[in-house]
């Protein structure tokens, strides 16, 4: 089968993962945060771009991070996609995990047979490739 998706009860001493990954989300938000108003951004070069001259796949990270504390999405978009997609889909993630959590309720399951796993992990490295061509492309 390619995907199954259900609702599951959680165990006992079952790993709650909507827990897990919002505390891990909210808290590198906060960081981020605190991060760039407080400290601002890094003064670290990139090994990546110093020993290749190309950017890595995180390049205009900080940058894009910065433009959404300023509140423009769209530069955060242009400057590294990866974190404006992050961006709107952490706020979704978050308002599926929060309730679900407090309120213990079932949790969405999604099961990845063999060819699934297969179809996620090379989506997963085409997205990857693809952000970095645009980084490329983009002079970066």
């Amino acid at each position: 089968f390619l995907m199954r998706v259900r609702w599951h009860v959680l165990e006992p001493g079952e790993i709650d993962h909507e827990l897990l990954w919002a505390t891990v989300g909210l808290a590198s938000l906060a960081g981020a945060i605190v991060w760039l108003a407080a400290l601002g951004p890094p003064a670290l070069p990139c090994a990546f771009h110093a020993v290749t001259g190309l950017p890595c796949p995180t390049c205009g990270t900080t940058r894009a991070l910065q433009a959404l504390l300023d509140g423009d999405y769209r530069a955060a978009l242009r400057l590294q996609p990866a974190v404006g997609v992050a961006a709107t889909v952490l706020p979704l993630l978050a308002a599926y995990a929060v309730p679900v959590t407090w309120c213990r309720l079932p949790r969405l399951r999604v099961d990845l047979g063999p060819c699934g796993r297969r179809t996620v992990r090379y989506a997963a490295w085409t997205a990857l490739f693809a952000l970095w061509a645009y980084l490329v492309a983009d002079g970066r």
